[in-house]
């Protein structure tokens, strides 16, 4: 009698992982200049103190067809191993970047695809110079008001390379007028914006939002150094609640495009699901084997 709850929970829980996970491949989107790759840079797990588990934001990665992630914990540049081990072992496709988000009382900066961590008691001048002392992106993230002063300061010195312009948390919370605001104030004041990379970002906290927004770029192939040369360029398109946002005319032709559309609202189908279903069913008995109440004696 012990083994029915048992294997009822068993079932539920795989029940439950099978309609998370999906192995189908993620939409191919063809341009002229190269095949768009989308992905979210900005992201936390347990490292930065929140209840996002690797696993959890893989796996919403897996879902809305990411093709890359930046694993940014605060003040601490460990995540990328992390999560980049968390994929190996649980087989996704999907390329993980390591960065940092330099939590400042007076701004939030995101390195993107450094080694070392950057001090968080630094000027933000100086922790976007050892950013890209590293080879890394240095950007501002979700520049509500109170981030304005640093932030212009940093832009107006050619510091920075880009500006979250979609980060989930501001956008649900009503605060985008704010990032708005910014880069408004920036084009008045008459910083360069053209090569400024505009990015859409999830800010994950719990691991369900990732790829909720992303930023898609078009590469030749799916390399961190290429991708980084398109941000570098400003060439990027923000996506989020299945559209692209953003002046230049990347943006404008993948909201012309059906499969680009596609690929940013893209969910599982139902015949997967099932399958997903059974295979974790049967993994997850494979590895109980003897030890459970049904094993022999």
């Amino acid at each position: 009698m012990k083994a029915l709850p048992l294997a009822l929970a068993v079932l539920v829980l795989a029940g439950l992982l099978g309609y998370l996970v999906d192995t189908r491949p993620t939409p191919t989107v063809s341009l002229d200049n190269g095949t768009l790759v989308c992905g979210d840079l900005h992201t936390h797990t347990w490292l930065s103190y929140h209840p996002a588990s690797p696993l959890a934001s893989l796996i919403n990665a897996r879902r809305r067809g990411l093709d890359f992630i930046v694993a940014t914990e605060h003040n601490a540049a460990t995540g990328g191993p992390f999560v980049e081990g968390v994929a190996r072992l649980f087989g996704f496709d999907i390329l993980v970047v390591n960065g940092e988000e330099v939590t400042h009382k007076d701004y939030h900066l995101g390195a993107l695809g450094i080694r070392e961590s950057i001090p968080a008691t630094l000027d933000i001048l100086e922790a976007a110079r050892r950013a890209r002392a590293q080879g890394g992106l240095a950007v501002l993230n979700h520049p509500v008001r109170r981030y304005h002063g640093p932030g212009h300061r940093a832009f107006q010195a050619g510091s920075l390379d880009g500006i979250e312009s979609h980060n989930i948390g501001p956008w649900r919370e009503g605060n985008q007028w704010q990032v708005e605001e910014f880069a408004a104030q920036l084009a008045r004041n008459g910083t360069p914006t053209d090569t400024m990379a505009r990015l859409g970002v999830s800010d994950t906290h719990f691991g369900a939002s990732t790829g909720e927004a992303q930023t898609c770029v078009a590469v030749q192939e799916r390399t961190w150094p290429n991708i980084m040369a398109e941000l570098q360029a400003g060439r990027t398109a923000p996506a989020v609640e299945g559209r692209f946002y953003g002046p230049g005319p990347l943006v404008q032709e993948l909201n012309r495009n059906p499969q680009a559309i596609e690929k940013i609202g893209w969910t599982p189908p139902l015949w997967m699901m099932v399958l997903s279903n059974l295979i974790l069913l049967s993994v997850v008995f494979r590895l109980l084997g003897s030890q459970g109440p049904w094993g022999r004696p």
